[in-house]
This record gives C-alpha cells, sequence and structure tokens, in this order.
C-alpha cells in the first residue's frame, strides 16, 4: 500500500487500498467489516469502508480532513468468524494533508 495526498475540506478524497499480509498476499474480506482508522492534526476519524472487491481484499473509504498534516491510518477488519486483524500488519500508512490555496 502506498501513502496518499490529501487537500482540507475535499469530499472527493477516496483511498482505496489492497489489504495484504505479511506474505504479501491479498486478504479476502469477503463478508467482513473493515473500519478506517486515522490519527492526526484533523483528530481521531473512522468509518466503515465500502468493499469494492472483497475476494482481493481491494476497500475504500473518503474521508474528509478539516487540518493540515500528517494523518497516520490503517485499516481494521473484523471477518465473518469474529477474528480482528489491522492492515498493514507492519507499521501504519500515510496521508499528507494539504491546505487549499
Amino acid at each position: 500500500m502506498n501513502d496518499f495526498f490529501a487537500k482540507t475540506g475535499d469530499t472527493a478524497n477516496t483511498i482505496t487500498a489492497t489489504l495484504r499480509d505479511a506474505a504479501d498476499a491479498a486478504v479476502d474480506v469477503t463478508g467482513a467489516t473493515v473500519l478506517f482508522r486515522c490519527s492526526g492534526p484533523t483528530g481521531p476519524l473512522s468509518g466503515t469502508c465500502t468493499l469494492v472487491t472483497p475476494a482481493s481484499g481491494i476497500v475504500s473509504y473518503a474521508p474528509v480532513f478539516t487540518q493540515p498534516g500528517s494523518h497516520s491510518f490503517e485499516f481494521e477488519v473484523t471477518f465473518s468468524n469474529g477474528t480482528i486483524q489491522t492492515f498493514p500488519t507492519n507499521g501504519q500508512l500515510e496521508v499528507i494533508v494539504q491546505d487549499d490555496i
């Protein structure tokens, strides 16, 4: 997964990611609930992701950032059997948010 860039106040900032395990294989999230969790200058953000292509681990979320700066984020998956796993499995991802001109 790559880092992302956004502008403050934009409502069309869709983050789309493929969730991968430690072996870099796509994780099947069919039947799962995936949460976007973010912290940074905007404050904590979280919400339920859209499962774009669940069998291939592709999810998306459209956060709205109100403050510029670096925001760390991750995806928390609750699988249909109740187990929970966070992606990426090592570290966090980053959104660099800039002010509009």
